[in-house]
């Protein structure tokens, strides 16, 4: 979605719009995100900190940050390799929660990172509160995000309710053509907000010839 909304509207907006999207009979899954698979962007880096694993004086990691809702990583047919996928309880008001990548789970060494916190390591302005710790609720199997010619990046998911509503973009798997769902998805997006536009309709095949059954909106 590319018009500009408030962060409450921006949740409820996605919120609405994908539970139309589940309820349509063909889509097998659904999910907003700004992380579409195999769109020719760059991956953002972040440094972050490891409580009991990294300090102010060790190498600074650095990790790609994305935002995901409920349903990305069944509607990737991504597997969780271990703890959980986001979950409704991870909302705006609980303690803020991550997912991460095989990659970024190998800076735990051996040690399951499920449980454990780590923070934002980026200056924080005066007067303003440092970013709060980030729990690690599970890891997900490594999958090309970007190109398939480069090395997978260190990653990491938190809930787009817990990032102020803003995703972006859809995924839909459906059992039928993905094309065959446009109509539907615009429907579901104008039913909620007829002004926000519905742009860049591909499947994923279209995108990069390796997937198919998906729509990537932006």
């Amino acid at each position: 979605f590319t018009r500009l909304q408030g962060p409450g509207e921006a949740e409820q907006l996605h919120t609405q719009v994908v539970t139309r999207l589940r309820a349509t009979p063909v889509v097998v899954s659904a999910a907003a995100t700004n992380a579409v698979p195999l769109q020719s962007l760059n991956p953002g880096r972040q440094p972050i900190r490891i409580e009991g694993r990294t300090n102010e004086t060790t190498a600074q990691i650095l990790v790609d940050p994305n935002v995901a809702s409920t349903g990305y990583f069944d509607t990737l047919n991504v597997p969780v390799l271990r703890g959980r996928a986001f979950a409704e309880r991870d909302s705006a008001t609980a303690a803020p929660v991550a997912v991460i990548n095989q990659t970024m789970a190998k800076y735990w060494d051996e040690v399951d990172p499920v449980g454990t916190r780590f923070v934002v390591d980026v200056p924080v302005p005066p007067g303003q509160p440092a970013p709060p710790p980030i729990t690690v609720i599970g890891v997900v199997a490594d999958f090309k995000l970007y190109n398939v010619d480069q090395p997978t990046e260190a990653q990491y998911y938190v809930p787009y309710t817990q990032n102020g509503g803003f995703a972006g973009r859809l995924l839909v798997r459906a059992n039928t053509d993905a094309r065959d769902l446009i109509p539907a998805i615009k429907q579901a997006v104008f039913s909620v907000d007829s002004q926000t536009p519905v742009e860049e309709l591909l499947t994923l095949e279209e995108l990069d010839r390796l997937c198919s059954g998906f729509i990537g909106l932006g």
